[in-house]
């Protein structure tokens, strides 16, 4: 049985959420309503200890303990009263700031900040802030400062008075119970609007407070105003945003304003194009590498075009197309797109948020719209040589070509592709997962997570041919796009490939098609541009590919028999061959129907691709 304390504690937070709380700008003069049969507590500022918080967070969340982890802790065994939930909160990483070396212990008071740092983990609680809230007691340089912004600028904390925080200070139940209201229910926290103006680079935030964004929005005057919800910016005209680091490292992206229609997600870090703010408040119309969707603005940082110093761009060098990555902090990269278009000139920047539109000009990565249903030119011997040139004579990958073509000839995916990515996701065959699981591509690695999440294999054979033929069965066989993953048979981009529910990557796809090119123009071009590539481009919902083109029955307008679809737009496809039917234009394709080698789809609904 667990002490009368906790339990009296844990009823009285119950009832600290159910009844609300008084809004007043310190936690720490703050009261409970209806709460006067509970006064000796809060009038005693009991406070809390680091057991007491693994009890309520237990609790609070459900938690379970995970089965396979051990807990190395030297002050906590498994006859410890608290030891389930003091387990939980530590297999869920909660405390991971606060427990140093091997010692939890759980008789330590628990000072503000270390319950800053817990929340913001816990609840994903992200800064979103573009100006930093000031406490005279919380430097920049202070372990939990993030955690103390994140807590500000969401308006859970507004500190103990006088601009103070308090890091130090031990945590009261009354303060706990204060922050985690404000955590369950938005309606408690405080929250004031203000407009900012940039100015030569530099953002200052007007004195005048609103009520309400809508009171905020009417005093809005010119285009290099912005609306702050607390710190956080929640409204400007043009700009981009960045998606933040949360705890699962990765931010969804809806179909629509409301609801948990995901369309696809991306990792920390991604750069978005900034399209507009909906009328709720609570998403963001935004673009990445393909496609238009909705993002949580809890998820996001709003960047005001006036305030973009670093951001990615594309760059020609030695008449090779290159990408620079920006991550919000430094540039990653960069990587190897493919030969420069023609009308990008060597040494300028340029700027595309989906790796084919630059201004008003548009071409098309030829390696990223490949159908992976094509089979590569090259040998397996040929496909050895690259891998000779390349690696160590102990590496796993040297004498892999065979395999690449075991798996290209059983399961109808691209050798060059498989090799390609296996480079990619391992590393040349030298990462852990590799080395420990025998894992080449990553597989069922989560971005929390990923060596313990990733699958082990028997060999790297076996790794090869496993990932080969769910590639095919779940990424390159058609189905419902909605429930499932196909998006079409080629790598892509996040509106349409593999890459859409492959990889939170935004650019996953076009680095795969880069080591695909680079490879390629290794071994002689044998594969570049070896077919003419289209893309679905059709004003309906879903596109038909049937088994022969025109009609089976003309008089009836009878097509013939539809042997699947294309579910969305953008879907690349390999025209094999062109046809004329009563007038009409056909095109042969290969299927991603691997009941059949060949489809045809009308003409109207395709655009074919100039690609480099």
């Amino acid at each position: 049985m667990k002490s009368s304390l906790c339990k009296i504690f844990y009823s009285f937070l119950i009832v600290a959420l159910l009844a609300g709380i008084t809004q007043v700008q310190a936690e720490s003069h703050q009261n409970e309503k209806g709460l006067e049969k509970f006064s000796i507590y809060s009038e005693s500022g009991l406070k809390l200890k680091r057991f007491h918080v693994a009890f309520l967070l237990y609790e609070e969340l459900n938690l379970q303990t995970m089965n396979g982890k051990e807990l190395k802790l030297t002050d906590v065994d498994n006859k410890h009263k608290y030891f389930n939930e003091i387990k939980a909160v530590m297999d869920y990483g909660y405390f991971q700031d606060i427990v140093k070396g091997a010692q939890f212990k759980p008789e330590a008071e628990m000072t503000r900040a270390e319950i800053a740092a817990v929340f913001t983990r816990v609840y994903d609680i992200n800064n979103r802030s573009a100006v930093p809230f000031v406490f005279s007691d919380v430097t920049p340089e202070h372990w939990a400062y993030d955690a103390i912004q994140s807590m500000a600028s969401n308006g859970i904390t507004t500190g103990v008075g006088n601009g103070i925080f308090a890091p130090k200070q031990s945590i009261t139940m009354n303060q706990f119970s204060v922050f985690l209201s404000r955590v369950k229910d938005k309606d408690l926290r405080k929250l004031d609007y203000y407009i900012g103006v940039v100015e030569n680079g530099i953002l200052t935030i007007k004195d005048e407070e609103y009520g309400s964004f809508d009171a905020a929005f009417e005093n809005v005057i010119d285009e290099s105003q912005v609306i702050l919800e607390n710190r956080n910016i929640v409204w400007m005209k043009e700009g981009i945003i960045r998606a933040l680091d949360l705890n699962h490292n990765t931010v969804s992206i809806y179909r629509s304003d409301i609801g948990n229609n995901r369309l696809t997600y991306v990792n920390a870090a991604t750069e978005m194009e900034f399209v507009g703010i909906t009328n709720n408040l609570s998403r963001v119309e935004i673009l990445v590498n393909g496609v238009r969707g909705f993002v949580n603005i809890n998820d996001v940082k709003l960047i005001p075009k006036q305030l973009i110093q670093e951001r990615s761009y594309y760059l020609v060098e030695n008449n090779l197309l290159h990408h620079y990555i920006y991550n919000g902090e430094a540039y990653e990269g960069p990587y190897v797109v493919g030969e420069a278009p023609e009308f990008l000139n060597e040494g300028e920047k340029a700027y595309s948020m989906d790796g084919f539109s630059f201004n008003n000009d548009i071409a098309y990565s030829y390696f990223t719209y490949l159908s992976l249903r094509t089979n590569t030119n090259y040998s397996a011997a040929e496909l050895d040589s690259f891998l000779n040139s390349e690696l160590e004579p102990d590496s796993p990958l040297i004498g892999f070509g065979h395999v690449f073509k075991k798996a290209e000839e059983e399961f109808n995916v691209n050798a060059l592709f498989l090799m390609s990515l296996a480079i990619h996701e391992s590393e040349w065959g030298t990462s852990n997962i590799a080395t420990m699981n025998f894992n080449l591509f990553g597989n069922n690695a989560i971005d929390s997570d990923p060596v313990n999440s990733a699958t082990q294999y028997d060999s790297f054979e076996d790794s090869v041919m496993s990932v080969a033929a769910d590639l095919s069965n779940r990424f390159m066989t058609h189905g419902d796009h909605t429930t499932g993953y196909y998006h079409g048979a080629f790598l892509g981009s996040k509106g349409a490939g593999i890459n859409v529910m492959y990889a939170s990557d935004p650019y996953w796809g076009q680095k795969v098609a880069g080591r695909m090119f680079t490879i390629d123009k290794y071994l002689g071009e044998k594969d570049i541009h070896q077919y003419n590539l289209a893309i679905v481009d059709s004003h309906t919902t879903f596109l038909r590919v049937r088994l022969d083109p025109g009609y089976r029955n003309q008089a009836l307008e009878e097509r013939y028999e539809e042997i699947y679809q294309y579910p969305i737009n953008g879907i690349s496809m390999v025209i094999m061959d062109e046809v004329k039917v009563d007038g009409e234009t056909w095109y042969k394709i290969i299927s991603d129907n691997q009941d059949y080698e060949f489809g045809y789809v009308h003409s109207d609904y395709v655009r074919m691709l100039e690609t480099y």
